[in-house]
């Protein structure tokens, strides 16, 4: 099931059109005026997904595309000069390191330099060209490293590392700086928000608030010069005995402001 955020109105829609498959953990980019669809985890009889799909926001009309050369769950994905990046995951049996770009026109994957680290579950984000892999959980531990590829150069390099080590965060650019929020630290949900810009010769630091809830694997987005986080695993911060659970609250955070506000609940956790 999709569902489709209207701004002006801020209401949730339950979408007529639907996945072209249950999945879960896949990674999600629009491009061109296409929504792309890659990999992910369809259930114990399908398993770990190679595949990408395409919806034409034109047609509203799912097309399956070439395969990726690997299975990727917990993928990350990222546009670049008009290339869709897969990285890292996990193929069913392993953590990757390996990248791989898809081209839209010849409708083709080409293998590309891998990461220094392998990598499932870590956010990523596109800044000056750069595309900067950041945490994640590599089969053992939950990291705090983040590294950064540089097309022109065609090579990974390490970049200043996070504060706390976080696995199923979301990490988004917004005014020329990269947001880093949430995820899991190996003991419990977080709320916290690192906030950095990367410079020639140092990485500069912002403060940012927490956000209003503890959770990890969600989606985030900007929008109208807000930045949006919604869904995912959510662990209250009031809430001392319970596990958690998947949640369809939605949170704002204003940049002017500095300030995170509730938002309007999604329809489907």
């Amino acid at each position: 099931t999709m569902e489709v955020y209207d701004d002006l109105s801020s209401t949730w829609t339950i979408s007529s059109i639907k996945l072209p498959i249950d999945s879960a953990y896949h990674g999600a980019v629009e491009m061109e005026d296409n929504l792309y669809i890659a990999g992910g985890f369809a259930g114990e009889q399908v398993g770990y997904l190679d595949r990408l799909h395409c919806l034409n926001m034109s047609t509203m009309v799912w097309m399956e595309m070439s395969p990726m050369m690997s299975k990727r769950c917990y993928i990350a994905t990222a546009t670049l000069d008009g290339k869709l990046y897969a990285l890292g995951g996990h193929d069913g049996s392993s953590r990757l390191q390996t990248v791989e770009m898809y081209d839209t026109k010849s409708n083709m994957w080409t293998e590309m330099p891998s990461m220094l680290q392998k990598r499932s579950d870590f956010g990523v984000a596109v800044l000056e060209g750069k595309i900067f892999a950041i945490g994640g959980f590599d089969g053992q531990d939950v990291l705090t490293s983040v590294e950064y590829f540089c097309p022109v150069e065609g090579k990974w390099e390490i970049s200043s590392p996070l504060s706390t080590p976080r696995s199923g965060l979301r990490a988004v650019v917004m005014e020329e700086r990269i947001f880093v929020l949430g995820g899991y630290d190996g003991t419990e949900r977080l709320s916290s928000v690192e906030c950095f810009r990367p410079g020639m010769t140092r990485t500069t630091w912002y403060l940012v608030p927490d956000m209003l809830h503890r959770r990890s694997n969600f989606s985030t987005c900007v929008l109208e010069g807000k930045l949006m986080v919604a869904g995912g695993y959510k662990k209250d911060n009031m809430v001392v005995d319970t596990d958690g659970e998947v949640c369809g609250e939605v949170d704002l955070y204003w940049p002017k402001e500095n300030k995170w506000t509730a938002g309007p609940s999604m329809n489907i956790k």
